[in-house]
């Protein structure tokens, strides 16, 4: 990961680099999680363009597959790691997207289908909407202060 990234970041001058880790990393325990997930903002920060914003977007719900369940248990492991990257993001001064917040009330309207963790088109353009309005918005933030 560590080795593609700089690979990525060797060839383009970022304006911004939004990142997450979305539903990955099951076989680490909460301690492994944060630890791993420090350790990669800390790269980031050390390997960014300059002037680069980073940004961080939260991993969306686990959603069960069963009838008249709308999380799986498994969504609970989301939830303390999004717990876990507001900390983090939060001592790093990097801003976060709440994507999570964003489909949780509403999940079955914008999944594929019941207990599927992908999207459907409504979905899909929903959280590209809201990302793109928030890092417009962090984009000119940015460019305020900078001045």
């Amino acid at each position: 990961m560590y080795r593609e990234t700089k690979i990525a970041m060797a060839k383009y001058d970022h304006t911004v680099i939004y990142f997450n880790n979305g539903l990955h990393g099951w076989h680490l325990n909460v301690e492994q999680y944060g630890k791993g997930l420090r350790k990669y903002v800390k790269f980031l920060k050390s390997q960014k363009a300059k002037n680069a914003i980073l940004v961080f977007a939260l991993t969306t719900p686990y959603p069960s597959n069963k009838p008249g369940e709308k999380m799986a248990p498994r969504n609970l492991e989301v939830l303390n790691r999004n717990g876990i990257a507001r900390k983090i993001m939060k001592e790093y001064d990097i801003p976060v997207i709440d994507l999570y917040g964003l489909v949780e009330p509403e999940l079955d309207k914008y999944s594929k289908s019941k207990g599927d963790v992908h999207y459907n088109q409504k979905g899909i353009e929903l959280m590209s909407d809201y990302i793109s309005n928030k890092m417009v918005k962090l984009f000119e933030e940015h460019n305020k202060s900078s001045k």
